[in-house]
């Protein structure tokens, strides 16, 4: 069958597995790689039933991009399954000149078509065609046959391991039921019980790591107890390290079986943490992805690990004969590494003791993951809330306004009583209250194109001193006495290449701001000039500042400085944002300093004179 059907508008949202998220990767990647007008995954149900059941995963190339459809369907239909599954090369063709081809398929344009076969790397039978087609007789070429070729095992692997996930877990539930229903018979069979101990500590202890991982979603307090599990079971003694975003390994949790030497350990990684240049121990684990076992260390490897004096004593005095290094991962990607080091044990590690820490791992690589996902998940609901109180308040008070005014001016009109004195002053308030609802809502409006992307530059040249002085002179004249705007700007002419009403926009929201945030009124000085192969625009006010270690969170969508929030000054929070989000699309940057509460704020704009390169 010729998947080529005309793009379905997408199903409502489901949980989506790693399953679905390889094959939307997949057919999204070839669409766009391969200049594709289609690309469809056909996944079978069950290998082993090749006329059964399928789910259907299809990206159509789009004018405004590849859209994606995932669509369950009965069974497959002739003529291209048998061949395509059967096939271990991509099978193609026209089927513009292939009379046998899907009538549907003709009627709607599909020419060039390419099918290959899911066939896993490790020799089961294929899990379904990828099917890729062109609405023109536009043959493929061997270097994008090899490309979905690579990218079908590919999904097929990560399909296969997924399923296979799933097939363990029910065999581990009935290993761990056959385990428990042993232990009875073992209490009165007492010759058999040193073997059943010990498989029964393997799967106790996985059990018990999974109830420790499932009571918590602070991961950070459950590894610690889940590397207090590892000994004596897995290790005499064991260490968790997670990577952050630097790159860099930070120490999550330490053990040891004997609790008068976890003092060694800690002194150990935190005077000698994972170097990440390192070609051995965990630093090559973070990297590769692939655990690693040194069955029995040698007096060569310490001396080969040893940096110093002090590194040699603790490490003398802690004894290590065995090693594993397994990493943690989760989605994909390596998010840190667990190492067990056995010492007084003097045990040495084999095939299965490296299953079952690597079974360990993935248990611990999950929980985080599924922990920081849940982290995530709670800081966007309280964001959402905090923008859905924070813009229900900044609403309510222009709507009030507008409500009241035209009340009052209704009600002077028909007592007969309205001078023009009064008429334009509710007139004027009436505007006032207007503009601030008609700001707010471009406010909101800005966010939403800049998140999905749909705002655009348009650069021109023009003399960046004079618009300045221009916006400066209609706040001093709109302000009043409250502040005192003082502008040294350049007397010559200042020219830079951007979105002219995209940077009066960030001017006015800077000069807005120091206005706002000094309700007190005071100086307000702004400051041009050029700077290395740019301009450098500073508005610095004298009023209530930022608290520590909130420069950087004002940019933010929907976040403000504490002392903001605590005085009700008005406003969503959004501003900010949308400078930063212009700036950084003309290849400019913006930045916050305040020496403190209460301390006044200085916001700089540095703007390249002409853009680098396209922009964003």
């Amino acid at each position: 069958m010729l998947e080529a059907e005309q793009a379905q508008p997408p199903a409502a949202p489901l949980q989506r597995s790693l399953v679905d998220m390889a094959a939307e990767d997949a057919v999204l990647c070839l669409v766009e790689m391969l200049d594709l007008t289609w690309a469809t995954l056909l996944l079978l149900d069950d290998p082993a039933r090749p006329r059964g059941g399928y789910v259907r995963h299809r990206a159509t190339r789009l004018p405004q991009g590849a859209a994606y459809d995932r669509q369950p369907h009965p069974a497959p239909e002739p003529p291209l399954w048998p061949a395509a599954l059967a096939s271990q090369e991509p099978v193609e063709g026209d089927a513009g000149l292939e009379p046998e081809t899907s009538p549907r398929a003709r009627l709607l344009g599909v020419r060039s078509y390419l099918a290959v076969s899911l066939l896993p790397s490790d020799g089961s039978p294929p899990l379904g065609v990828l099917f890729l087609n062109r609405a023109r007789p536009d043959p493929f070429d061997e270097r994008q046959r090899a490309i979905a070729r690579r990218l079908a095992v590919r999904v097929a692997d990560i399909i296969a391991r997924s399923r296979r996930e799933s097939l363990w877990q029910m065999q581990a539930e009935g290993e761990r039921q056959e385990a428990e229903h042993a232990h009875a018979l073992l209490v009165r069979e007492q010759a058999a019980r040193a073997v059943a101990e010990s498989a029964q500590e393997r799967l106790g202890f996985l059990a018990e790591v999974s109830s420790a991982l499932a009571a918590s979603l602070d991961y950070h307090e459950t590894l610690q107890q889940v590397a207090r599990l590892a000994v004596p079971v897995l290790a005499d003694w064991c260490t968790v390290n997670i990577l952050e975003e630097d790159g860099s390994a930070r120490r999550l949790a330490v053990a040891h079986v004997d609790p008068t030497k976890e003092a060694l350990v800690q002194q150990l990684v935190d005077l000698f943490p994972i170097d990440p240049q390192r070609t051995s121990g965990p630093a090559t684990v973070l990297r590769t992805g692939q655990a690693r076992v040194v069955p029995e260390v040698t007096a060569p490897d310490v001396v080969r690990s040893i940096t110093d004096p002090e590194h040699r004593r603790l490490i003398d005095q802690l004894g290590v004969q065995s090693v594993m290094y397994v990493p943690l991962a989760a989605r994909g990607h390596i998010i840190g590494a667990m190492s067990f080091i056995a010492s007084e044990s003097r045990r040495r590690y084999g095939p299965a003791d490296l299953a079952l820490a690597e079974a360990l791992a993935e248990r611990c690589g999950m929980a985080i993951d599924n922990a920081r996902l849940y982290q995530s998940a709670q800081e966007a609901i309280a964001a959402r809330e905090r923008f859905i109180a924070v813009a229900s308040h900044e609403l309510r008070t222009p709507v009030t306004n507008i409500s009241g005014f035209a009340q009052l001016l209704k009600h002077n009109v028909r007592q007969g009583g309205l001078d023009r004195d009064r008429a334009e002053h509710y007139v004027d308030r009436l505007l006032a209250a207007t503009q601030k609802l008609t700001t707010l809502t471009m406010e909101l409006l800005d966010v939403s194109r800049l998140r999905r992307g749909k705002t655009t530059v348009q650069l021109q040249p023009f003399d960046l001193a004079a618009r300045l002085r221009d916006i400066t002179a209609r706040f001093a004249a709109e302000d009043g006495a409250k502040h005192h705007l003082i502008a040294q700007l350049p007397a010559t002419p200042l020219p830079i290449v951007a979105d002219v009403s995209q940077i009066e926009q960030i001017i006015t929201n800077l000069l807005e701001n120091a206005i706002k945030y000094s309700p007190e009124g005071g100086d307000i000085h702004v400051t041009l000039a050029e700077q290395e192969d740019g301009v450098l625009l500073q508005v610095r006010d004298e009023g209530i500042g930022l608290p520590e270690g909130a420069a950087d969170a004002v940019f933010e969508p929907f976040d403000r400085g504490a002392n903001a929030e605590r005085l009700v000054l008005p406003g969503l929070g959004l501003g900010l944002y949308i400078c930063r989000t212009i700036a950084e699309a003309h290849g400019g940057r913006i930045w916050a300093e305040s020496p403190g509460e209460g301390r006044g704020t200085t916001m700089s704009l540095w703007l390249p004179k002409e853009p680098r390169g396209e922009p964003a």
